[in-house]
């Protein structure tokens, strides 16, 4: 999993990732305190690579976005289909996120 500001000037920011099988995945982006602030990802998606961009000047359209701080983002993705055994496997990883707007 990896993150890149596409542009300070514009608050954009892209965080790619790569799912071995297809699975249920969800990319949401929290404050210092831990709270929910964004859902970026919340659905099945195919093996491969993934990208999403997000503005963080924006909220459900509306320009009352992101503040300047430190941020936490985390993926998490259950494989679909079970493995043979029975067994999802599950998958987490967090990273810092730095805006500045």
């Amino acid at each position: 999993m990896t993150s890149e500001v596409s542009s300070r000037r514009h608050a954009t920011y892209s965080i790619r990732y790569d799912l071995p099988s297809a699975g249920l995945v969800s990319l949401k982006v929290f404050d210092v305190l831990g709270r929910e602030v964004r859902t970026l990802v919340n659905e099945k998606l195919q093996s491969g690579s993934h990208e999403r961009t997000f503005d963080a000047r924006l909220i459900g359209g509306q320009a009352s976005g992101l503040t300047s701080g430190v941020y936490f983002y985390k993926i998490n993705a259950r494989q679909i289909p079970m493995s043979r055994d029975g067994q999802a496997g599950n998958f987490s990883a967090s990273k810092k996120l730095l805006i500045l707007r």
